[in-house]
């Protein structure tokens, strides 16, 4: 169970439903797109500077830089709704 809060991790998987065809009815409770797309992670890591390479280890190993995290979240969203 989730406690759903406004622009919370439960609204961010409603809002991916939404853009991928589920038709409901839903009040302003999303995520902003920068907060969706990993923007506050793409300007955390710039702000952590060499530190990042610490932090994202795990990420980077996958070859995901996180500094451009948002252009892998369109790469992915954009094939995921050409097969929906």
């Amino acid at each position: 169970m989730q406690v759903a809060s406004k622009q919370g991790v439960l609204f961010s998987a409603v809002k991916g439903a939404i853009d991928g065809g589920l038709k409901t009815k839903a009040e302003n409770v999303f995520p902003t797109n920068e907060r969706i797309t990993g923007k506050h992670i793409a300007d955390y890591a710039i702000k952590l500077g060499a530190g990042a390479k610490e932090k994202f280890s795990a990420q980077i190993k996958k070859s995901l830089d996180p500094i451009k995290i948002s252009q892998h979240f369109e790469e992915v969203k954009k094939k995921v709704t050409q097969h929906a």
